[in-house]
């Protein structure tokens, strides 16, 4: 996918870290696992991003950044995935400030996007991969 990422440890997916352990389950063979995700810089990289969620500052710091690239995509989680339902939230708060941005968003957190949505929430311009459809 053309555009910028956002990184984060893969060892703290919620699901994933389960899913690892399933010998046929996609997240059993995770890329973000080994290769270059090991190396030094790139780990403290995506531990430094990891810690920055919780920023009070964060959606609008990361709005600044993406409207800044110029880029007309950007990848939501090339590695980890979505850690809580307010860091759903907030890429939604981001999507919501960059609406000519297509967002791509894998996860395999289905029950924290279900849980935004039994709140009423509305998920704009973010496209799934694990169930290839706009939510």
């Amino acid at each position: 996918m053309p555009g910028h990422a956002y990184s984060l440890p893969a060892k703290y997916c919620r699901i994933g870290s389960l899913l690892q352990q399933v010998s046929k389950a996609v997240c059993s063979r995770c890329y973000a696992l080994r290769g270059r995700y090991l190396f030094p810089v790139v780990r403290k990289a995506m531990e430094q991003r990891l810690a920055s969620l919780s920023h009070p500052r964060w959606v609008e710091a990361i709005t600044t950044l993406i409207r800044r690239s110029g880029d007309a995509y950007f990848h939501w989680h090339d590695s980890g995935d979505i850690q809580s339902l307010e860091h759903l939230q907030n890429i939604i708060a981001v999507a919501r400030n960059l609406p000519k941005v297509k967002f791509w968003l894998p996860t395999r957190e289905y029950q924290t996007v279900e849980a935004y949505r039994r709140l009423g929430g509305r998920i704009p311009g973010i496209s799934a991969s694990a169930t290839r459809r706009t939510w």
